[in-house]
């Protein structure tokens, strides 16, 4: 899927170069951070995409599940007939009326990731990166522990921290801004 921010770009955030050994594991967690603000806008957002969907008009509008649309390449009826069509935004203004499914092949989603979320999947990388720096393992329900000969420290946070976590005022932030309510991901062919 392509992630979000690139390691020099992390590099640049931390102030820190990374090893060749340890590149892959930053990449790895960068796509994960990607894939996780995915899943929390509920929208696909960058890069560009091309999906076939089918879905039922509505007074001879598609409106279509992910944005920003860029183009609409093909409308076909349920019996596979090149329906015309003029392409609005996020929508689709078909010629005839049709109460079935249609078939519509379209390519959405940003040229350049928005710095917002490249920030935001550095930040998600950058805490794992810490918890495997300082414990040797990734967080399970929120609990940490380190262990030193006889010395033990351990904390919990309740388990709201597990993993990858964005905040809840910051998701909903994401969801208004890049995201569709009530839409599900598109999966791109």
């Amino acid at each position: 899927m392509g992630a979000f921010a690139t390691v020099e770009q992390l590099e640049a955030v931390l102030e820190k170069k990374f090893t060749d050994e340890e590149k892959p594991r930053v990449e790895v967690l960068l796509a994960d951070a990607s894939t996780h603000l995915r899943d929390v806008i509920g929208a696909w957002v960058a890069p560009q995409q091309t999906a076939t969907v089918r879905l039922l008009p509505r007074h001879g509008w598609i409106d279509l599940p992910q944005h920003p649309v860029v183009s609409v390449e093909s409308v076909l009826s349920p019996y596979g007939v090149p329906l015309d069509f003029d392409f609005t935004g996020d929508a689709v203004k078909i010629s005839e009326t049709v109460s079935s499914l249609c078939e519509v092949t379209f390519t959405y989603g940003a040229t350049e990731v928005p710095a917002e979320l490249a920030r935001m999947a550095c930040v998600l990388a950058s805490t794992t990166l810490l918890t495997l720096e300082a414990s040797g393992a990734l967080e399970a329900g929120g609990l940490a522990t380190i262990a030193i000969d006889d010395f033990r420290a351990s904390w919990s946070d309740g388990g709201v921290s597990s993993g990858m976590h964005v905040p809840e005022l910051q998701a909903e932030r994401l969801r208004a801004r890049y995201g569709l309510q009530g839409v599900e991901v598109v999966h791109p062919r």
